[in-house]
């Protein structure tokens, strides 16, 4: 197993897994928690000597959360015991970084689309399909064409145009061959609505407050893999620019989620271990982080970001939210 550093980043003292283990209550069980605990790295939990002498305990690194390994260690399966009575001090940090994902977590973009789209085509008298039909294709072209430009196959002002010149046409209007008319037709028709479509979700800022005002709280960091002007605008437009310490999207990382969470660490300079993912999107928000050595939460917002039906299923257990002012209790190991 790893060993305990002696001192964070900040060269705060580290708590040491055998103060949590003589001061937590190792009675009191919270819930039983069936996940693979990360042995074979050893960088995510320290093991951790037991008063009773048949238990084989472990702490998770990043969010303190106390295991007992069970009887059969072979299946990976463990108590988690409380861990929020620990004693630990309040200027301990439980997290190095937090990043946020962007559009579906801090900001509603499948509903600014949406309505945008909705707006185009109910003026479309010459359209060849349903708007309801519409609305599918935009959204299908957008998630089509995004995979092309985070894949580095076209630049952003690339992946709009291929989706208009494939959406042009069912809309029932010409596409021109200039890239220039191409973009002034996404500008004037798409992003001028758009834009104004834009909602903060309302736990977004109460959540961030509540981090800011963590004495030695973690830093926070937006993980997008949007545009990054267009990103930018979106919290400057919500007043949540401020409560960052970086925006990181492809163009500064050179790729995107989920290849760039190991980028995103080192240009925060932190070890993965130390640092949370915070998305709504189950695979590439939470199921890629956990791959790459973070610990990934899922904010379940109750929709798929994708499909507009229900939330996906997850296959394996995984920390969850269902609102973002869950957070910081969530990671706070001061709170019982």
């Amino acid at each position: 197993m790893a060993a305990a550093p002696s001192s964070d980043r900040r060269g705060q003292p580290k708590v040491q897994p055998q103060q949590v283990l003589d001061e937590v209550p190792v009675t009191r069980r919270v819930t039983t928690w069936r996940r693979h605990l990360g042995f074979a790295s050893g960088s995510r939990y320290w093991q951790a000597r037991s008063k009773a002498p048949d238990e084989t305990l472990v702490l998770h690194q990043t969010t303190f959360a106390l295991l007992r390994l069970d009887s059969h260690p072979e299946e990976n399966r463990g108590t988690c015991l409380l861990a929020a009575e620990a004693g630990i001090r309040d200027d301990h940090p439980m997290a190095d970084v937090i990043f946020f994902d962007l559009d579906g977590t801090l900001v509603d973009h499948r509903s600014a689309v949406l309505e945008t789209i909705g707006q185009i085509v109910q003026a479309a008298p010459n359209a060849t399909a349903p708007p309801e039909e519409l609305v599918t294709l935009w959204w299908t072209l957008e998630a089509r064409h995004m995979r092309e430009y985070l894949a580095g196959q076209c630049s952003f002002a690339e992946h709009h145009r291929r989706r208009l010149r494939s959406f042009l046409p069912v809309l029932g209007e010409p596409v021109p061959e200039s890239p220039g008319l191409l973009d002034a037709w996404i500008a004037e028709r798409y992003l001028s609505v758009f834009e104004e479509s834009w909602r903060c979700y309302p736990d977004v800022q109460p959540c961030l407050e509540t981090l800011k005002r963590l004495p030695r709280g973690p830093r926070l960091a937006v993980l997008t893999n949007g545009d990054p002007e267009q990103q930018r605008a979106k919290l400057a437009r919500f007043g949540l620019l401020e409560y960052f310490e970086a925006v990181l999207t492809p163009t500064e990382l050179g790729a995107g989620k989920p290849a760039a969470y190991a980028a995103a660490c080192r240009r925060m300079r932190t070890d993965p271990a130390q640092a949370v993912n915070v998305g709504d999107m189950l695979e590439s928000d939470v199921n890629a982080a956990t791959r790459a050595g973070l610990t990934g939460i899922w904010l379940d917002r109750g929709i798929d970001f994708v499909t507009g039906g229900p939330s996906p299923t997850a296959d394996d257990p995984v920390l969850r939210i269902e609102q973002l002012t869950d957070l910081p209790d969530h990671l706070s190991h001061t709170n019982a």
